[in-house]
């Protein structure tokens, strides 16, 4: 099974340069948990998450979280973001993601951002192979 068959579309995007403010109203709006970072070109160059931004939070030990956030531009910080083609085995992304040690995994198909893959949507997937018997989600696990 393809790790396409799991992942949430659309996947949501901003462009470079936005701000704190933004992305956070984006992931509260879109109940999601990570935003991708696309420049001009719409290339993707990065990836915040929710983890992201608490971590930039606890780190600027502010008083106020509107200072925190308030007009200043993310700038991408991991110059490397991990994706996985939409024809990758399921096996193949989960490992992928232990490896990297990320929890959103972006998928593209032709050169195209075409989705996510989070590891709820992999636990998902295992808890409903583990309904439908364990013999599948024995097999899952051994594709890795």
């Amino acid at each position: 099974m393809n790790i396409r068959s799991l992942m949430s579309c659309p996947l949501v995007t901003l462009g470079e340069g936005v701000t704190l403010e933004r992305i956070a109203h984006e992931m509260v709006s879109k109940d999601v948990g990570s935003i991708i970072i696309v420049d001009k070109n719409e290339d993707a160059v990065g990836i915040v998450t929710e983890k992201d931004l608490v971590r930039l939070m606890d780190a600027n030990k502010l008083e106020k979280t509107s200072d925190w956030y308030a007009g200043q531009p993310y700038v991408c910080e991991n110059s490397k973001l991990v994706i996985v083609q939409s024809t990758a085995k399921i096996g193949e992304a989960v490992s992928l993601m232990d490896r990297e040690s990320i929890r959103h995994l972006p998928i593209v198909e032709d050169e195209e951002l075409v989705g996510i893959v989070t590891t709820r949507d992999i636990l998902n997937h295992a808890a409903n192979l583990h309904k439908k018997g364990g013999k599948k989600l024995r097999r899952l696990s051994s594709s890795a």
